[in-house]
């Protein structure tokens, strides 16, 4: 039997250690900068989806390919009795940010993409130890073309936004920030409600200072817009749209662009890729079942509005993954 004194130091180094864990986790975390609610400039008028379509302003909408993300794609898949048909599939998973080109209001981008640190890093900026967690425990490496970051494609298309829209805080969707952020000082962050309070909000993947903060999303009293219900016109025009859509993460948003090309349901990680959306099978997450429903509801306006075309989080309208 181990001496009581001996116990108490073996505890006590542990507890050190899992401390001094703890610490550097925190160090660049999400959950720890200030919050301010979002204000959008004003309220249009517009009701309902058909409104929208037919009278809203239309936006560019610049989808930016900045790499890909080897985490296993039936891993994504929640507890759905169809998720037991998926085929596994090793084709890498795509991680986007999308442009929105907006004639008054400038540039914005939803989600950050990754930045050129992943051309020659399969962990590129993630922080130490967040890395070492993921790589031991996931194995997910990332891989990137030299020229596809999201830097060097705003760089081509002469794009500076100043305000970026997060699906959510997980690490590919927030690993442009350092870059932005340098280029533009004042950038603006948006999540959704609560968002940084999610499990992967804990962990310092180093992409956020200590001095920004999170402007957030509040659907409290927000437009109902059937099917898909609450709903923020972030212009105030209809040309972009933000949608509760929470399960795969306490505050996920998805996003609605009335397009020049026509209007895009961007899913975010809603759902991560097409099979999974075509056949029902909301994402693993927080909550399944509250991820489930938001799915759910993104398939009844697909379905209502057949116009719109669907970009999952992972995967280009289109795609298709090697399945029977």
């Amino acid at each position: 039997m181990t001496p009581p004194r001996r116990r108490l130091v073996i505890l006590g180094s542990l507890s050190g250690v899992l401390m001094a864990l703890a610490l550097v986790l925190m160090h660049g975390n999400a959950r720890h900068l200030a919050r301010v609610p979002f204000t959008a400039p004003s309220r249009s008028s517009l009701g309902s989806w058909h409104e929208v379509f037919a009278s809203a302003p239309r936006v560019t909408l610049v989808t930016l390919d900045t790499g890909t993300v080897g985490v296993p794609r039936q891993l994504m898949l929640g507890a759905h009795p169809a998720a037991s048909s998926y085929v596994p599939d090793p084709t890498l998973l795509r991680v986007f940010a999308h442009l929105i080109r907006h004639p008054r209001f400038g540039d914005v981008l939803v989600d950050s993409g990754l930045d050129d640190t992943f051309a020659h890093d399969p962990y590129g900026n993630v922080s130490r130890p967040s890395r070492w967690i993921i790589d031991t425990f996931l194995h997910a490496p990332y891989t990137q073309e030299p020229g596809t970051d999201v830097m060097a494609q705003l760089a081509r298309l002469d794009a500076h936004p100043r305000s970026v829209f997060f699906t959510h805080l997980h690490m590919d969707h927030t690993a442009g920030i350092p870059a932005l952020s340098a280029a533009e000082p004042s950038l603006s962050l948006v999540t959704g409600p609560h968002e940084a309070d999610d499990f992967s909000g804990w962990f310092g993947f180093g992409h956020v200072r200590s001095d920004e903060r999170w402007t957030e999303l509040d659907f409290e009293g927000a437009r109902d817009m059937a099917p898909l219900g609450p709903a923020i016109d972030v212009f105030g025009d209809g040309s972009f749209w933000a949608v509760s859509t929470p399960g795969h993460s306490i505050g996920h948003v998805s996003f609605v662009v009335n397009a020049i090309d026509g209007p895009v349901l961007l899913t975010g990680d809603a759902t991560h890729f097409n099979w999974a959306f075509e056949h029902d099978v909301g994402p693993s997450g927080t909550d399944e079942a509250q991820a489930q429903a938001s799915l759910d509801r993104l398939r009844a306006f697909a379905a209502a509005y057949p116009s719109v075309r669907v970009h999952t989080g992972h995967e280009a309208p289109g795609e298709r993954s090697a399945q029977p």
